[in-house]
């Protein structure tokens, strides 16, 4: 399901206008962004954990010549689903 497939499906079922939801949606997404990048957790109870966290620099290989390269620390978003949620999915 892509973006626009998410608006019109949430809108059909909410009774609300697609335009509605396109900015409910992008205020979440605004959200999300600004309180991971503030440091902190983006919790919705029974579906998901959004949590910044930085991976320490690590030994690749580069891809072009096989020789190892460092890459250096990054931050990455952990996406953890809920129980309840994988539960659901599963049945």
């Amino acid at each position: 399901m892509n973006y626009t497939e998410l608006v019109n499906e949430t809108a059909e079922r909410s009774g609300r206008s697609k335009a509605a939801v396109k900015e409910i949606l992008d205020a979440i997404q605004d959200v999300t962004r600004d309180t991971l990048r503030s440091g902190d957790k983006v919790i919705i109870p029974g579906f998901v954990t959004l949590e910044l966290t930085e991976r320490g620099k690590r030994v690749g290989k580069d891809l072009q010549t096989g020789k190892p390269t460092e890459f250096g620390p990054t931050k990455v978003v952990v996406c953890r689903v809920s129980d309840a949620f994988k539960k659901y999915v599963r049945e």
